[in-house]
């Protein structure tokens, strides 16, 4: 059997590639692993708008706005499409809300939420560099306060928050039909003067957001509004924040409301019937009473 013959330069070729190897292994250790963009700027002013589907939106409407005073954004309204109406907890408006002819729960439902962004076109490139996914823009266009036609409000979806049972949107109104901040600031002066209603209520404090997978949906809230506080919760201008909990689906689980005395709070519910469990420390609204949702009070 003839012996295996090395052929010149054979161990020294060897020795070459080894040192590459070693020093690829160097080379990729040092550098990390490509990482999603981190928020430069902030995108989001503050939640504008938390919106409820509701089967009744006349008895929770009454409830909300009659039993606790809340101020009025727009009256219960009806047309071929849709019934809505809206109310005011000074820095929120909570839309409650019934598309007709459509098949609906008898339980009403957190079912969207909407933030006043900074100007859209940057907002959108800013997205576009954190790599976010969003909807195209849709324009509605109408007859402005002047008399004149032009765009009312730009929307834009975010799908990477939006879940099957609620969906998040980026509005944006032309100055010329709203000027969200001035009616913010008129709705929490009537709040003030009424000394909170009944309530006490001093404004939304959070939004609580149940998820099936934590991370992923701290991660996904992260892009939109930056670093979580020490407590943990996403704050955005001075609307209500954003707090992730773990729960079995993805929803928007409840609201919490800050008023000055909870003492007071809870004597005028359980004269209304409207008192769920508490402590000393928080109290929830009966939640049979406002159709199977969670509201609840903190001082």
């Amino acid at each position: 059997m003839q012996g295996f013959r090395v052929q010149p330069g054979f161990f020294e070729m060897i020795i070459r590639y080894a040192l590459l190897a070693a020093l690829g292994t160097v080379l990729a250790a040092a550098v990390p692993a490509q990482q999603a963009p981190a928020l430069r700027a902030p995108v989001i002013r503050q939640v504008d708008q938390l919106q409820i589907t509701s089967v009744d939106p006349d008895g929770l409407f009454r409830i909300f706005t009659e039993t606790l005073e809340l101020p009025v954004v727009w009256p219960l309204t009806r047309n071929q499409q849709y019934v809505t109406g809206a109310f005011s907890t000074g820095n929120l408006t909570v839309e409650i809300y019934r598309y007709e002819g459509t098949q609906q729960s008898p339980a009403a439902h957190f079912s969207g939420i909407i933030f006043e962004p900074y100007p859209m076109d940057y907002v959108l490139d800013e997205l576009k560099y954190l790599r976010v996914r969003h909807g195209k823009p849709e324009t509605h266009v109408s007859t402005l306060p002047g008399g004149k036609e032009g765009v009312l409000w730009t929307r834009v979806e975010l799908p990477s928050i939006s879940r099957l049972s609620f969906r998040a949107f980026l509005y944006e109104y032309s100055p010329s039909f709203l000027r969200v901040e001035v009616r913010r600031k008129q709705l929490g002066n009537r709040l003030t003067l009424n000394d909170g209603g009944p309530l006490g209520l001093l404004g939304a404090k959070e939004i609580v957001i149940a998820a099936a997978d934590m991370a992923k949906e701290r991660k996904a809230w992260e892009q939109i509004l930056g670093k979580p506080s020490s407590s943990g919760t996403f704050t955005a201008g001075t609307g209500p924040a954003i707090r992730v909990v773990r729960g079995q689906e993805d929803r928007l689980e409840e609201l919490v409301l800050r008023v000055k005395s909870l003492n007071s709070a809870r004597n005028h519910l359980k004269a209304e019937k409207l008192q769920g469990p508490g402590s000393a420390q928080t109290l929830l609204l009966n939640s049979s009473r406002i159709q199977g949702l969670k509201v609840r009070l903190v001082e």
